[in-house]
């Protein structure tokens, strides 16, 4: 299990439900902040620089600006079209500093209940069908 997960106590079913769900929010959310650090504005802007990006890295950027569309200081809602990728890409790398700093807050968004579910549904969209190797 997850370092968050250790040290759960036993205090009957309802409470080891509440528990694990803490512990299983607590991991996610951990997970996901390690995985931000690796990003960096430096990074994006490396990334923009390039003359073409590749399909699947055009998807990845294009699915994680969808997540955040609209959300306080992210990207404006795109179309859910297969040729906006590389529009929601390329707007999402226009402000680097914006973009990082959206997906920073993402995770807190979530717990907050402020994603809306139509944004993980048109990022889902953007990634069906990518080859990601």
């Amino acid at each position: 299990p997850p370092p968050a997960m250790a040290g759960l106590q036993d205090g009957g079913p309802a409470a080891a439900g509440q528990d694990l769900e803490s512990a299983w929010r607590a991991a996610a959310l951990e997970e996901l902040t390690t995985a931000q650090e690796g990003i960096s504005v430096k990074d994006l802007i490396d990334l923009r620089c390039r003359p073409e990006l590749q399909p699947a890295v055009q998807a990845v950027v294009a699915a994680a600006a969808c997540l955040v569309a609209g959300m306080e200081g992210g990207a404006d809602p795109a179309s859910e079209a297969a040729g906006a990728a590389q529009g929601q890409a390329t707007a999402a790398l226009q402000k680097p500093g914006h973009f990082v700093n959206s997906l920073r807050r993402f995770p807190y968004d979530v717990d907050a209940g402020s994603l809306p579910e139509s944004n993980v549904v048109s990022a889902k969209r953007l990634l069906e069908g990518v080859d990601m190797d």
